[in-house]
């Protein structure tokens, strides 16, 4: 932002001396204030969460094309004039990790770069001492219905995203917790299709999934644990063509 003084108010006062009648000097404008200042920034982050949100969303429904486009928006999205210098590594980190997920070639991939980039996020945000504040409904009760499972898995799943971008424990812990919980059987998953056995793996150790992620404190096994259980997902619905819809466009 350019905090060049301004000579507006010098020049009015010249020329009020020089008509021969007492003006009051004109005063300064007012430097913006705080909110006018940030507001663009605040915007530009905004803008970020959006499209990395859909990114996460449209890898779990194995929509990897989408997910390239997503990062493409970011990496081509211009970053707005005065941007606080203790800003730039991590900025520096989200475009390395956005670059990554454009050249994926998997899911496996992509999950690895999406966890990156919330957890350049999530850095920024605790280097800066800002809280995002972020809430959440309950996850969906308990049922022995499989699609109710999937439901609570997809809630656990977001909760760990929260976590990572945001730098709180509060939403890793309440994901973890869902995995903790009743598993889904690996053949409840999908109705007769042949699955990875990865995928059959992961599904029937949730419990132990779930106790690892409730043990991970440090961001980086918590990117690791999150990317491999997105990137499953968004295998597993591949080749079971079963899964959630892609988001809906925005632009």
């Amino acid at each position: 932002m350019d905090h060049r003084p301004f000579v507006a108010a010098s020049i009015l006062s010249i020329l009020g001396a020089c008509s021969g009648s007492a003006r009051p000097p004109a005063s300064k404008p007012a430097p913006p204030r705080a909110a006018e200042r940030i507001r663009p920034l605040h915007d530009h982050m905004q803008e970020h969460f959006v499209r990395m949100d859909l990114m996460q969303k449209a890898l779990i429904a194995g929509d990897l094309d989408r997910v390239r486009q997503e990062a493409n928006w970011l990496l081509e999205r211009p970053e707005p004039a005065g941007m606080p210098a203790t800003w730039t590594p991590f900025v520096l980190e989200l475009m390395d990790a956005a670059a990554a997920v454009k050249a994926a070639s998997d899911p496996l991939r992509a999950a690895m770069g999406i966890a990156r980039m919330g957890a350049a996020c999530g850095r920024c945000h605790r280097a800066q001492g800002l809280k995002l504040g972020l809430t959440w409904d309950d996850p969906p009760r308990e049922s022995m219905d499989p699609r109710i499972h999937m439901l609570r898995h997809q809630w656990a799943t977001e909760r760990f995203w929260d976590g990572l971008v945001s730098a709180d424990d509060r939403g890793w812990q309440a994901g973890a917790h869902i995995f903790f919980e009743a598993s889904l059987h690996s053949d409840e998953m999908t109705t007769g299709a042949k699955i990875d056995p990865h995928v059959q793996m992961l599904a029937d150790r949730l419990h132990d999934f779930g106790q690892e992620a409730e043990r991970a404190t440090d961001v980086e096994a918590r990117v690791a644990l999150y990317a491999q259980l997105v990137g499953t997902c968004a295998r597993c619905h591949q080749e079971a063509q079963q899964g959630p819809a892609s988001p809906p466009r925005i632009d």
